[in-house]
């Protein structure tokens, strides 16, 4: 039996969020793995039959309301017979949207313009991707295979370099920034 065991905490305060249904589901399956719901402080377990590799896995926080953007915190940490997670919950975000699941670099260029308008409908959106890409990307419910990841990563090597502190204080930010980023596209154009 594996076990997974983490919390979900509010994006904006930072405190644990109760009552509320975590599920962890495979790119392509259509039912969740595994779900439980937290408890008092946020804090929650799930467990499944076998061990599931973490970079196949996404999660889902459902409220009363319905489901609610959950955003990967770090990554995760492996101990023993458990991996431990921690979840923030954007409930800000209109759910309304399903996920866009991406197994390839083409796949991402084939639906470049959609990714940008998701990213765009980000609180500064231009600017979180351009601080963290891969982050920016999950937040806007762009979920990426490992291999498309990895493919991501050979296209624009500068999104290992990340800035985490930037890309957390502007996601915490309660407005705009001065300076606005729009996103014309994220490959090169084509050339004539």
């Amino acid at each position: 039996m594996a076990r997974m065991c983490g919390c979900v905490l509010d994006l904006e305060s930072r405190r644990g969020v109760e009552w509320v249904r975590v599920e962890i589901w495979k790119a392509q399956d259509e039912v969740p793995v595994a779900a439980a719901f937290t408890g008092r402080f946020g804090e929650f377990r799930l467990e499944h039959e076998s061990f599931i590799e973490p970079s196949e896995l996404f999660f889902k926080i459902f409220n009363e309301d319905g489901q609610i953007r959950a955003i990967e915190e770090q990554s995760f940490c492996r101990m023993e017979t458990e991996i431990h997670v921690t979840l923030l919950a954007d409930q800000r975000c209109d759910m309304n949207v399903r996920d866009l699941f991406i197994a390839s670099l083409d796949e991402l260029r084939n639906n470049e313009q959609a990714v940008i308008n998701r990213l765009h409908a980000l609180p500064n959106g231009g600017w979180l991707f351009f601080l963290n890409p891969l982050n920016a990307l999950s937040e806007a419910g762009i979920r990426l295979t490992q291999s498309a990841k990895n493919d991501f990563l050979k296209e624009f090597p500068f999104a290992r370099n990340a800035d985490h502190a930037g890309y957390n204080a502007v996601r915490s930010a309660k407005g705009p920034q001065t300076t606005t980023i729009t996103l014309q596209g994220i490959f090169k154009g084509k050339e004539s």
